[in-house]
Order: structure tokens, then C-alpha cells, then sequence
């Protein structure tokens, strides 16, 4: 039997091993100290995340119900409401120390850090019944802890240099998603104009991540400013929902007893009916708003948001800009207002983007405004009395415009007008764009304006096919509406573009029209089946209701209603069948989103009230508009 070996004998384990093995322990229990630390401070800061990450989810479900963020498996939903549980205990205490703590700015910045918490327990127990939802659907996706804006900012082309920081923090939101936000001319114009003012605007959209600037995937939170530009009646509510998710109170007088942000609102509703988001919005820019969004940012810089009543009070003093909260009493307007349309196209504004971008809706393209109001009187159009007469831009701007931009690599432009036919300087500008190579595209063409040199152009950039508006398919109902061109002049136009190679075409036809009988209504099957028996071309029908807009010769028609529309739209789709060779696609505008659009273009202060209320407490059905009161009150507002 051999001898024992101790420790220190010399022979087996000498000193140099039990060092080794002292040395490996400390190693070990070091790293998993440091493991146990590292963990600590993943889920320190996974948590926040985590929030960030839900709040853009959630958002993006909850505005815009798409189906395009999927989430993850059933057990996230149990670690998000485990969250929310956490960020709600932890909001409370929060709240708790702010009356004793006052860093980073005092109890002003004290009170708005409490909220935080508090904020986010909600946006988790929302995440969680999504969650719920997309986990019993089957599908799924993993989580990331970030996600970014990086990759649409890399496929930006910004055809002029902006300032970058600034000293007022200004969230500018456009209630749509990103491809349809950043092809918005009047949206850029706006951040254009911030951005050379000093301020430190940064852009938000309703989707993929809306909740996080598209600039710099700064938090919504960091702002003490946000301003929409709203373009259609539909984009009220989503507008009212983005709000009510990021946790800002909707009603001004509740914003003004925290710590919460400025909200304010323009676009092209602001010249219809800025009544429409009276309820919520702190100021309403009206009409073109270059010369008051000066004044504005003025206004803000001088007061900021803690000084909330004086702040409505200075806004009040421009005649272009609506302050709910001081112009409006019991419903009703208290001074006379104005809305900008007199802008100068030919002075020192912008022309032109500031930006392209592939994943817009236009793709990579330079969109040039030609022309700004309308000389044209059709009856069903806000465009001749809210937008004012016909203002043109001279050519030699949009030239100077082309010259700046070739560097870019245009690839090619897009002509912002009413009506293309009805700019001057169209054949110069057609001629121009050709001899740079630079496709050409039209927001609008009328039948009667339509010429063989606009035809060509759209062939030569490699357009296969053409959008006009008949409206409808009878000649004495079109004429009704203040279009003046028959049938036959549609299908000479439309055999001319099929002569250059345009073989498809998208018509755009109003139903419910004022004086509409049924054999109008089976005229539109009647013109399609003439364009393709002459022409060959493959027709895309949008079939839109009437709906009676403020400040249009037909305001004051009736809305045709859920039943009525059913019975034309079931005749249309009958009639079109009966067109064996090339039957045409049909889009027919839903029923119910015609219906709100109608109700949403009608209301007032106190309509906009309800719904702001209807929203934050989960309603689907908002008041109905009262078309009389309102029309009343916009007389108010020249």
C-alpha cells in the first residue's frame, strides 16, 4: 500500500498546483460574478426596451391594423403583463419621490419622469392582450431587443442639406405610414421650413415603428411639441388613436395640467374644415401656413408648454391660426379667422422635394408643384372655393429646380397640380424633362386637357398606363358636375394613348351623384365596354360614393346611405360581368368608410370633443355630425 500524498510533500501536489487551483476558483467565481452582473444589467436595460419595443408594436397595431408585425409565442404574453404589473409598481413609487427629488431640471422634469412608469404599465397590458391574440393565431416572429429606422434612412436621397439639433424639440407627424408620409409634398415643405428655423424637428409616421422619429429613433416622449399634417377626413381618428397610445391626454385642458406636450395641426383639411380637430389640437395652422408657422415657432419659443394659457393667448394673435381653447366658447367661433391662400408661388419657398426615397409610394421620384388652387368650378371639388384661385409657378423656377437637382440622378419627376393641362408652360416643361432624360409622371389628367405630347411623354418614360376621371358614364350627369367632355371624346383620348403603347387604364367614377338614376348608373358598365372594344385596353374601375364636402357647390346634397350604395354597387358588379372580353377590375370604395368620411367632413368642435372621448375609452361609433352648425360656423373662418 502505497504512501499518502499530502500537500507540500514534494512529490504529487506541490505548491505550484495548489496555487493553480486557488487561481482557477477565484477565476471562476469572478466570472460568474461578472456573468451575474452582466445579466443584471441586460435585464435593467432589456426592460425599458422591451417597453420601447411593445409601445412601437402595439401602436402600429392599434393605428393602423396591420398584420405585418408578428409577434412572438404565447409566453410573452405572461412576461408582458408581468411587466406592466412591475412598471406600474414602480410608477408608483416614481410618483412618490417626485414630490421630495428635484434632478435633471426640478419638479417640472420630476413630475414628467413619474409618469413614465405609469405610461408605459399601460402600453404593457395592452401588449399583452395582443400578444394573446397574434399567439392564438398560430403565427410568429422573435423579438429583437432594437429595431431602427437605419435602413429607410440609408435608401433617403435628401436633395438639400438641412440644418441638424436646434433648441425646440417638434415632433411632425403625418397619420399614415411611412411609404405614403414621405411622398406628402406639403409634409416635407413643413419639416423644410422647421429645420432652417432652428428647430429641432424630427419625423414620425404611423408605421413600421411609430412611436420613434424617423430621423434619429428619438422617443416621442423627448418632445415638448407635435403637430400633424392631416390631408383627408380619415386621418382624424388615427391621428386621435397615436395620441391616446403614446399616453398624451387628448382634450387641451387636460395637457395643460401636466407636463404633457403641445399639439397643433395642419395640411390640406385646415382649408376644408380645421373644425374637424378643434377638439384636441392646442392651434390649427390654416391653409398654406409658411408666414404663421413662423409666428408660431416664435410663439413657442417665447412661452414653451409650461406656460400653457399664455402660450394660447400669443397664438391667438395671427388671424391664420385657430386656438380652440381661446377662439372657441360653447361650441361656437368667437373671432373671425382667415385661411392662407394667397402664397406666392414665385417667391423664396420650396418647389420642389426635399427628399426621395424607393420606399415611398411614388418610388424614386421628384415631385415639382406646378400650381396651387383651381379655375375650374366642378360641383363636388373643395378644390375651387377652399383652395383658392389658380396660382402658377413660373418656369423658370421649376427649370432652376431641375438644374439643382440633376446632380441626384433623377430618375424622374412628378408634376403636383389640380389639372397638368392647365399649367402654361407644360410643353416647355415637357421638352425640358425629355432633353435631361427624366420620366415623366401626372398627378391629375382630364380628358379634355389630354393632348398627343402628354401621351407620348408618359410613353417615353416607360408609363403603360394612364388614370383619367370620368366620374360617370353619362354624358348630361358628368356635364352636371362641371366636367364638359363626352364618351366619345374618352375613348378618342384613350385610343390615342393604346396608339403608344398604353394598353392599361384606371377610370375613377362617382355613385349617389346628385340627380343619379339608374340607367346613369348602368352607363359606366356601357363606357367601359366601349373603351375595350375599341381600344383593347385592360380597365381598373374605382368606384367612390359622393360624399357632399364643406365649401363645394353640392354641400348641402344628401349622402346617399348605406342601402342605397349597396343596391348600385350590386348593379354595377352584375353589369360589369356581361363584359366577357377583358372583364374590367373593380375597386369598390367600402361602404362604411364612406360613411364616416361623410361624417368626419361635417364635424365642429363638439363632434370632435366626442370623439377624442370615444377613442380614449375604446369606442368604435363616434356622435353624428351636425352638417347645419357646422356650416354655420365655418362662415367664420374666410
Amino acid at each position: 500500500m502505497g504512501a499518502r500524498l499530502r500537500p507540500g510533500d514534494g512529490r504529487r501536489d506541490t505548491d505550484h498546483g495548489h496555487s493553480d487551483r486557488l487561481r482557477r476558483k477565484r477565476q471562476a467565481r469572478t466570472a460568474a460574478a461578472r456573468a451575474a452582473g452582466a445579466a443584471q444589467s441586460r435585464a435593467a436595460y432589456a426592460e425599458p426596451e422591451a417597453g420601447i419595443l411593445r409601445r412601437d408594436y402595439a401602436g402600429a397595431r392599434h393605428i393602423c391594423g396591420e398584420k405585418s408585425q408578428q409577434l412572438h409565442i404565447q409566453s410573452e404574453c405572461t412576461a408582458a403583463r408581468g411587466r406592466g404589473a412591475e412598471a406600474e409598481k414602480s410608477g408608483i413609487f416614481a410618483e412618490g419621490l417626485s414630490g421630495s427629488r428635484s434632478r435633471g431640471g426640478g419638479p417640472f422634469h420630476a413630475e414628467r419622469r413619474a409618469r413614465r412608469p405609469v405610461r408605459r404599465a399601460g402600453v404593457y397590458q395592452k401588449e399583452a392582450a395582443v400578444l394573446s391574440i397574434r399567439a392564438r393565431s398560430g403565427r410568429s416572429e422573435k423579438i429583437t431587443a432594437w429595431r431602427s429606422w437605419e435602413d429607410y434612412r440609408g435608401d433617403e436621397v435628401w436633395l438639400r442639406e438641412l440644418p441638424k439639433g436646434g433648441d425646440l424639440p417638434w415632433a411632425l407627424f403625418y397619420p399614415a405610414d411611412y411609404s405614403v408620409g414621405s411622398a406628402s409634398l406639403g409634409f416635407q415643405y413643413i419639416f423644410e421650413r422647421l429645420r432652417l428655423s432652428g428647430v429641432a424637428a424630427e419625423r414620425f409616421f404611423c408605421a413600421p415603428l411609430p412611436y420613434r422619429s424617423a430621423d434619429a429613433d428619438t422617443m416621442l416622449e423627448r418632445f415638448s411639441v407635435i403637430t400633424a399634417t392631416v390631408a383627408y377626413e380619415g386621418s382624424i381618428p388615427l391621428f386621435y388613436r397615436w395620441l391616446d397610445s403614446a399616453g398624451i391626454p387628448l382634450l387641451p385642458e387636460e395637457r395643460a395640467e401636466g407636463s404633457f406636450p403641445v399639439v397643433g395641426a395642419g395640411g390640406a383639411l385646415s382649408y376644408i374644415n380645421p373644425l374637424s380637430l378643434s377638439g384636441v389640437c392646442d392651434f390649427i395652422i390654416l391653409g398654406d401656413g409658411m408666414e404663421p408657422l413662423d409666428y408660431a415657432v416664435k410663439c413657442l419659443r417665447e412661452c414653451g408648454a409650461a406656460e400653457r394659457k399664455k402660450l394660447w393667448r400669443r397664438l391667438a394673435g395671427h388671424q391664420e391660426i385657430l386656438v380652440p381653447p381661446v377662439d372657441i366658447r360653447e361650441g361656437k367661433l368667437t373671432r373671425d379667422l382667415k385661411t392662407g391662400r394667397r402664397l406666392d408661388l414665385n417667391g423664396d419657398y420650396p418647389a420642389h422635394s426635399v427628399w426621395m426615397t424607393e420606399r415611398g409610394v411614388f418610388g424614386k421620384t421628384l415631385l415639382l408643384e406646378l400650381q396651387r388652387g383651381c379655375a375650374r368650378s366642378c360641383s363636388y371639388c373643395t378644390l375651387p372655393r377652399c383652395f383658392g384661385s389658380a396660382r402658377f409657378r413660373g418656369f423658370d423656377i421649376i427649370e432652376k429646380a431641375l438644374s439643382e437637382t440633376r446632380r441626384f440622378g433623377v430618375p424622374q419627376a412628378g408634376l403636383v397640380t389640380p389639372e397638368a393641362g392647365d399649367y402654361p408652360f407644360l410643353p416647355q416643361l415637357i421638352d425640358s424633362l425629355s432633353q435631361k432624360n427624366i420620366a415623366l409622371s401626372f398627378a391629375s389628367l382630364r380628358v379634355d386637357r389630354l393632348d398627343e405630347k402628354m401621351i407620348s411623354a408618359l410613353a417615353a418614360g416607360g408609363r403603360r398606363s394612364i388614370t383619367i376621371a370620368p366620374e360617370t358614364g353619362s354624358d348630361a350627369l358628368r356635364f352636371s358636375c362641371g366636367k364638359r367632355f363626352t364618351n366619345a371624346l374618352i375613348t378618342e383620348k384613350l385610343s390615342l394613348a393604346r396608339e403608344r403603347g398604353i394598353d392599361r387604364v384606371k377610370l375613377y367614377f362617382m355613385i349617389g351623384l346628385p340627380g343619379e338614376t339608374d340607367e346613369d348608373v348602368s352607363a359606366i358598365t356601357e363606357l367601359c365596354r366601349a373603351v375595350v372594344s375599341e381600344t383593347g385596353q385592360s380597365l381598373t374601375l374605382s368606384i367612390n360614393p359622393f360624399v357632399p364636402k364643406p365649401g363645394t357647390p353640392w354641400e348641402d346634397e344628401i349622402f346617399a346611405g348605406k342601402l342605397a350604395i349597396g343596391q348600385k354597387y350590386e348593379k354595377i358588379k352584375k353589369e360589369i360581368r356581361s363584359i366577357t372580353k377583358k372583364t374590367p377590375r373593380l375597386r369598390l370604395t367600402g361602404i362604411k368608410e364612406a360613411q364616416e368620411e361623410f361624417s368626419l367632413a361635417w364635424y365642429g368642435f363638439d363632434e370632435s370633443r366626442e370623439l377624442a372621448r370615444c377613442v380614449r375609452s375604446g369606442s368604435a361609433k363616434a356622435a353624428a355630425a351636425g352638417r347645419e352648425r357646422t356650416k354655420e360656423q365655418l362662415r367664420h373662418i374666410g
